[in-house]
């Protein structure tokens, strides 16, 4: 190394100004350049390296694959009236007298009305029956009268009369209880004969009657 600096030396001393400053020129600025690579190589290895992030593209199309946790389904109470209940009850509905029952009510009016028949030697079939209110209480016999009188009672009030078998009947409010916006009364029809006996539900509602009837009182089982 000390030989290197003489020969350097040397060279210096036998060349001419001019040549040896500009020598001493190149070498100072060479040394500089140096210097300046040393500090930017030091700058990045000192540096931390980052881990690469994915661009936003590629993070949202990775989020819209999580799947999200389903909310768990909420199912209301089913609608239930006082019996007896209809089957097919809907605000849709245009009416009362689109209520609909389940076939066991429809045939508990039929029983009763069975048990009731008489003969009857004046009549369609040779036959009646005790449970037509209407051919036997003269007061609710006109058009719409029993529907309207229905409306009109309080809950426990009833409707009795003597069948032609000598049956005892009677037709009872027993609820007032509504069907969504209608309201309602919920009655029991029910005979006695001898040591036999037999009884049914029915319902009455206000509302629309029919498709070309206004709202009032309707039976609509």
């Amino acid at each position: 190394m000390l030989s290197r600096s003489l020969l350097i030396a040397a060279v210096v001393l036998t060349a001419s100004p001019a040549s040896a400053q500009s020598w001493i020129e190149r070498a100072a600025r060479g040394a500089a350049e140096n210097a300046a690579r040393g500090a930017v190589t030091s700058l990045l290895e000192a540096r931390p390296e980052r881990t690469p992030q994915p661009d936003r593209e590629e993070a949202a199309a990775e989020a819209e694959t999580v799947e999200a946790p389903r909310r768990p389904t909420v199912r209301g109470p089913a609608l239930t009236f006082a019996e007896p209940s209809p089957v097919n009850y809907s605000s849709d509905l245009r009416g009362p007298y689109q209520l609909e029952f389940s076939p066991e009510q429809e045939a508990a009016e039929a029983r009763f009305d069975a048990f009731n028949v008489v003969p009857c030697d004046d009549c369609e079939g040779g036959r009646a029956y005790d449970s037509w209110i209407k051919h036997h209480v003269s007061s609710v016999s006109g058009l719409g009268a029993l529907e309207r009188r229905i409306g009109e009672m309080a809950v426990g009030e009833a409707i009795r009369w003597d069948g032609s078998s000598g049956a005892r009947l009677a037709l009872t409010v027993i609820g007032d209880s509504p069907v969504g916006d209608w309201p309602c009364k919920q009655v029991r029809w029910s005979s006695e004969r001898g040591q036999e006996s037999a009884e049914r539900l029915g319902l009455f509602c206000f509302g629309k009657r029919g498709d070309y009837l206004g709202d009032g009182w309707v039976e609509v089982l």
